[in-house]
């Protein structure tokens, strides 16, 4: 499953645009608020897999964290060492 972050728009007035397009091109996708990335795969078991109550989600964070980055927050983020920190 893909996990979007809250925070990530197409526009103040379109906030559901990337969720939206992601779910009509047949991505299972849930946003969520992240802490680290713009976006990140999950592995959910399925209800009969699950420890405890069924209804309970475990999820298993896979190693691939998107970070979207705009041409101008690139360029700032370099000098300001953000790109280093975001890469690691």
């Amino acid at each position: 499953i893909l996990l979007v972050d809250v925070r990530e728009v197409k526009s103040r007035d379109d906030r559901d645009f990337i969720l939206e397009r992601l779910l009509q091109s047949g991505v299972k996708a849930e946003l969520r608020n992240l802490d680290l990335g713009d976006f990140l795969f999950v592995a959910r078991l399925l209800p009969q897999y699950r420890l405890g109550n069924p209804l309970d989600s475990e999820e298993v964070v896979l190693d691939l964290v998107i970070e979207r980055k705009r041409e101008d927050d690139l360029i700032a983020s370099i000098p300001d060492g953000r790109f280093m920190e975001q890469k690691y």
